[in-house]
Parts: C-alpha cells; structure tokens; sequence
C-alpha cells in the first residue's frame, strides 16, 4: 500500500512539472526566438524485491528484480531545432536556418567590442545610426574577419565558427 501511495504521489507531482513545461511553451509560442522544451522523467528510488546473482562456470548470472517505487523530473531540455521560417514584409527581421546565432554586442563600435551575446531572435530595428539593432539595443555585429577593402565580413553576422 505503502509503495503505491509513494509512486502516485511522485507520479503526480512529475506531471505536474510536466504541464507547467507544456503551458509555458503554449504562453510562449509565438514570442521571437520561441524554442518548446520537454521533460524528461527517471525513477526516483526502487525497491530490490530479489538480489542479482553472479554467473558461475556452469550457469550465467540473474539480475536483480527492483521495482520502480517513485518519479522524478529528470531535466527539462530546450528543443533546439529550427522552426519554419516565415515573411514578415519587415527587410529588418531576419533568420538562421540551420545551425547558428546572432552575434550581439552592447557596444556597436569596433564591431563587438562590448560584451557579446548571441540570440536568435531575428527581429532587428535599425537605430538612428542606421545600425541593426535588438528591441532592447543590442547591436548586430559580424565576425572580426575583414574583407578586402577592411570592412567587416558581413557574410559572417551569425556564429559561424570563425573569430
């Protein structure tokens, strides 16, 4: 009685983790950037009903007999895969498909030379400078690799392995 109350009460409370995750993601979906996220459960504790035995020379080995007592959250991991990429009519918004970030940066100048951060959330405005920006005023940088004329690469706005 005792191992059935344990595991409905675990079993419970993992859900509950469980929709708190799927009701966040259906709060988020339609935020830029959005990334889903799932659950993942593992046993909490089990009970060794009979104990494994080692193989001899005439007979092999038995494993143990457990059972599973309770659960738990094992993790919640973002799902990073990309989504459908979609017009918006804003030449401003852009998108990573594949692989990859945006590089942002607090500082504009010296292409990066604040601290660096990296989104993908393309939805970029350009400020009074006519630079790209984030809502929040992060600018777009490019890698530090120059062209032929010393600009900046700006093939290279997302991560993309080079510094």
């Amino acid at each position: 009685m005792m191992r059935a109350m344990l595991a409905a009460i675990s079993g419970l409370h993992a859900n509950q983790t469980m929709l708190d995750t799927t009701a966040s993601d259906i709060a988020n979906v339609n935020t830029v950037g959005f990334k889903s996220q799932r659950v993942t459960f593992e046993d909490a504790f089990a009970q060794t009903l009979q104990a494994g035995v080692a193989p001899t020379t005439t007979a092999g080995g038995t494993a143990p007999e457990q059972m599973g007592i309770g659960v738990r959250t094992s993790s919640i991991d973002s799902v990073m895969s990309a989504g459908a990429i979609q017009s918006t009519g804003n030449p401003t918004d852009l998108a990573v498909q594949g692989n990859g970030w945006f590089r942002v940066s607090s500082d504009g100048t010296n292409f990066g030379a604040g601290s660096i951060s990296y989104t993908r959330a393309g939805n970029f405005n350009r400020d009074a400078n006519g630079d790209l920006v984030t809502p929040d005023g992060q600018y777009l940088v490019g890698s530090s690799a120059a062209n032929g004329q010393g600009n900046p690469d700006l093939t290279c706005l997302a991560c993309c392995g080079r510094s």
